[in-house]
């Protein structure tokens, strides 16, 4: 067999054979760190804070989690909150009933009191799909560009004080909008941005998103962010 004949060989020079193995084991021992140390880590996962513009700018958390493939693509998924992201239909519906509230308030009592109508349209959102590196990376420096598919769930809500007291029930009735209201509409969408591993595994990223967001609720989503996370 070839092993004995090379350990034959090895007595034949007087090689001690246990010295040889256990130079061996030695080196395999200390190979097996250097490979595992070696290796480049592949998730991520990210803190966002961003703002979202459809009509109006708001607010927008979100946590991103993500898996390289290979050096080009990455599969990613996020879920997260946008404060506002009320449609160009809606919002002129009720500027229209804020309108009407200011004109009967003025017309009932001859003059005006203080009026605050606050409408929004906050979402809960997942949206995933793919990051694709059209570059090589320059060191700890990446770009990115991205495309998903998502599903967002929506909350109408109108808040309404007149001289101090607050009139949400009234505003529901007028607008139609409630606690119960809710639209569920499909994401789709692209964007791109940059990634920088900061110090050991720690990653920050900056990017742009636009999002379609179809249903009953057709709206259009610009959306900036930056974030935070870790890599492993």
């Amino acid at each position: 067999m070839p092993v004995l004949r090379v350990l034959r060989g090895l007595k034949v020079l007087r090689v001690p054979v246990l010295r040889v193995l256990w130079v061996l084991m030695v080196l395999t021992v200390l190979m097996v760190p250097a490979r595992a140390s070696a290796q480049e880590p592949r998730g991520y996962i990210v803190g966002l804070a961003g703002t979202t513009r459809a009509v109006e700018s708001d607010q927008n958390y979100a946590g991103l989690g993500g898996w390289r493939l290979n050096q080009r693509f990455d599969l990613f998924g996020e879920i997260g909150w946008m404060r506002n992201v009320i449609g160009q239909e809606l919002s002129d519906q009720l500027k229209i009933t804020e309108a009407k509230i200011r004109a009967d308030n003025a017309r009932q009592f001859g003059t005006e009191f203080p009026v605050e109508f606050d409408a929004r349209v906050p979402a809960w959102y997942g949206f995933g799909g793919v990051r694709f590196s059209p570059l090589p990376s320059a060191g700890k420096v990446s770009a990115f560009v991205e495309g998903g598919i998502g599903a967002a769930r929506l909350r109408p809500e109108v808040h309404l004080t007149v001289n101090g007291d607050s009139l949400d029930a009234e505003a529901a009735a007028l607008t139609g909008i409630d606690g119960d209201t809710q639209q569920v509409g499909t994401l789709a969408g692209g964007g791109g941005g940059v990634a920088v591993q900061l110090w050991k595994r720690i990653r920050i990223e900056g990017g742009y998103r636009y999002m379609r967001l179809f249903g009953d609720a057709k709206t259009n989503i610009n959306r900036v962010h930056v974030g935070a996370g870790w890599r492993f």
